[in-house]
């Protein structure tokens, strides 16, 4: 009997710990960092310099931009980490935002979905482009009533 409940305990506690892992939630923090920067830019209408390094409070390898329409079928094969989780996004059919999604050692760690009026990433080059911790320095500028962002040369 003892054998029994340690074995169902122990059962459980591994299915717990696997759903768990898996779950990726979006990066709110983010998002209202880069929403503060675009209000920033639009109100004063000066450039603001930014990299995803200190925007972020976890550690990242890579940092994938989602721009609108991208296929999560065409970027799977290209990316190591399983990108399941941002079809709820919905980017794939939707041109009101861009996500961006951290892996860190083959995994998905987060995301955020930033709305365009927050920063727009649909003008960097490539639909899908992958950015790497201490070379993913940008700068939001005003552009038409837009913040816009843009990469900064390395």
């Amino acid at each position: 009997m003892y054998n029994k409940l340690l074995y169902l305990s122990l059962t459980c506690a591994g299915t717990v710990l696997a759903s768990c892992a898996q779950q990726v939630e979006e990066d709110k923090a983010l998002k209202e960092k880069l929403r503060h920067l675009a209000d920033n830019v639009l109100t004063h209408s000066a450039p603001v310099y930014f990299s995803l390094d200190s925007l972020t409070t976890y550690p990242w390898e890579e940092a994938l931009f989602l721009t609108p329409y991208t296929s999560l079928d065409k970027v799977n094969p290209t990316i190591p980490a399983d990108l399941t989780p941002l079809k709820k996004t919905g980017i794939e059919l939707d041109d009101s935002k861009t996500v961006l999604a951290f892996i860190k050692a083959g995994k998905l760690v987060s995301y955020v979905e930033v709305p365009r009026q927050h920063g727009d990433f649909a003008k960097l080059p490539d639909s899908a482009r992958v950015y790497y911790p201490g070379r993913a320095a940008f700068r939001m500028v005003k552009e038409r009533g837009w913040a816009v962002v843009q990469k900064v040369n390395d």
